[in-house]
């Protein structure tokens, strides 16, 4: 389309189409009966794409409850001792321990921004982070010598590492990395990475609390770009649970992530397949039973 608006465009200064002519093109389609069954497929998977969305709301809403069940109102731990601590009383054998007790470490991204290439590495701000991940399509490109620094400096996310907005609109995502990624971060970023005394997936869980949002405000400072202050942040204290508790919860909340992850690479999947072929389909590129045969196998 493009390329005949141009043909047809006139102006001098500032070419644009010339819709008189544009409306004498003539344009190629497949026949109406194909248009449909395509209409239908993209419908479907559509369709499975939100499913997968809706599915992981709900997964994410369980997992939330469950640890709310366990660690803030101690549902199987009422008849139990509880003991006084920092955060209230606690069941007897747990701590309060600080971010900086339960991690190795705690920094953030890169406090310069290297130059843009066209061809290169991923460098991720918070624009580019969701609730589960980071879109690595929409990260800005940098050359190999800053991406090789700036790992070399920390800014890499490793699996099992939680990674949280800094930055702006700070905990709005908070999530365990899947898999060491081939990217960095800028400083909007912090990574806290969990040395085994609270497994991370209870740890990012903990940072979505409404309530630890709440008492996190008193280390947000920035009038214009509110940010978290990561030397506050390392003194922030967390309930521990002992090590039966931990692995008794995990074992029914990270299948439900797990399941997550496997619905995200799906959707990416799909997502992908609809936008590179529907082109394809139009211009006859591509004929409708390869599509479908191609559909098939991931739905």
């Amino acid at each position: 389309f493009t390329d005949r608006a141009t043909e047809t465009s006139s102006g001098t200064k500032m070419p644009r189409a010339d819709w008189n002519s544009l409306s004498q093109v003539e344009y190629e389609f497949p026949p109406l009966p194909e248009q449909h069954a395509i209409a239908n497929i993209l419908s479907a998977l559509d369709d499975k794409i939100e499913n997968n969305l809706a599915m992981n709301k709900t997964l994410e809403d369980m997992a939330m409850a469950l640890y709310k069940h366990w660690f803030v109102d101690f549902g199987p731990f009422q008849e139990g001792n509880f003991i006084d601590s920092e955060l209230g009383p606690i069941p007897e054998g747990w701590e309060v321990k600080t971010y900086s007790d339960i991690t190795t470490k705690i920094t953030d991204g890169a406090h310069y921004s290297p130059k843009t290439y066209e061809k290169g590495f991923p460098m991720a701000s918070v624009k580019d982070m969701n609730a589960w991940g980071f879109n690595l399509d929409t990260c800005r490109i940098i050359d190999k010598e800053d991406f090789n620094k700036l790992i070399s400096q920390g800014c890499q996310p490793l699996k099992d590492d939680v990674v949280i907005a800094k930055d702006g609109s700070w905990l709005k995502h908070a999530f365990v990395v899947e898999q060491d990624l081939p990217l960095v971060l800028l400083s909007s970023i912090a990574i806290l990475r969990p040395n085994g005394i609270l497994n991370p997936h209870l740890i990012n869980l903990n940072l979505k609390l409404k309530e630890t949002k709440s008492r996190m405000a008193s280390i947000v400072t920035g009038a214009v770009i509110q940010r978290i202050v990561l030397k506050d942040f390392r003194k922030f204290e967390v309930v521990v649970p002992d090590r039966k508790s931990q692995e008794s919860a995990c074992s029914v909340i990270i299948p439900l992530i797990e399941k997550c992850w496997e619905n995200n690479h799906e959707i990416k999947t799909l997502t992908e397949l609809r936008d590179t072929l529907l082109p394809k389909l139009i211009s006859g590129e591509l004929r409708l039973k390869e599509f479908e045969k191609q559909v098939s196998e991931v739905l």
